[in-house]
């Protein structure tokens, strides 16, 4: 069972962390770095020079995962203090062992003007089930924030935030903003996720596949 897990993880580390990054590469249009897709929210990459470790961080703790071995290559997608982060939560330590790269600032705009629509502030309205509520939408990339309150025309509704995961497929121009976790939750509200299409500036669909809970916002920043 031990050797199947290693396996599982080894494939998945190989493929960028994929499984840690829902629908990524329905996100991005592809930009190529020496060869080798640039994703959306990547800052750079390392080449393992040295048997290291692979560990996630839960709090202050290292959970011992794996070691990775010379040759193996990553992705980073963030970092702190010391240590490189791979993807949902693991991180390598940033010492003599690896070599780690970033790319030029004219491939990470180009990464960033392709997936443009993941970028920036929209406001509008949506209708659910406590009737129609106001929206600011934060999206900075494949993350962002989820903003709901009360409208003048439904003064009742409560106020909550969520933190979203996102997707952009430039072919469609379809957008989705998928639930994450809560950072003010009113109640006993739920999340929920949406489905669009980006048109000029102007974000429109449904929640949660629903016809009758329709959204539109437009960008303001």
């Amino acid at each position: 069972m031990n050797r199947v897990k290693a396996i599982i993880l080894t494939l998945t580390l190989a493929m960028g962390f994929s499984l840690f990054a829902p629908n990524a590469n329905k996100a991005e249009a592809k930009v190529f770095w020496d060869g080798v897709e640039l994703k959306l929210g990547q800052i750079g990459r390392l080449a393992v020079l040295e048997e290291t470790i692979l560990f996630k961080l839960e709090g202050n703790e290292r959970v011992f995962e794996r070691n990775l071995l010379p040759g193996e290559t990553y992705r980073i997608y963030n970092f702190k203090p010391g240590m490189l982060g791979v993807g949902g939560g693991y991180y390598i330590d940033r010492d003599k062992r690896v070599r780690y790269q970033t790319p030029s600032k004219a491939k990470l705009s180009q990464v960033k003007k392709e997936n443009a629509p993941l970028f920036g502030t929209y406001q509008g309205t949506y209708t659910a089930g406590q009737g129609l509520t106001g929206v600011t939408l934060v999206l900075n990339g494949r993350t962002g924030e989820f903003h709901f309150y009360a409208v003048d025309e439904n003064p009742g509704v409560p106020s909550g935030v969520f933190t979203t995961s996102n997707t952009y497929d430039l072919r469609t121009k379809s957008i989705e903003i998928k639930a994450g976790s809560w950072i003010q939750k009113p109640g006993s509200y739920v999340m929920v996720d949406l489905a669009g299409k980006y048109n000029n500036g102007y974000i429109t669909g449904y929640l949660d596949g629903n016809e009758d809970y329709k959204f539109m916002m437009k960008k303001v920043k």
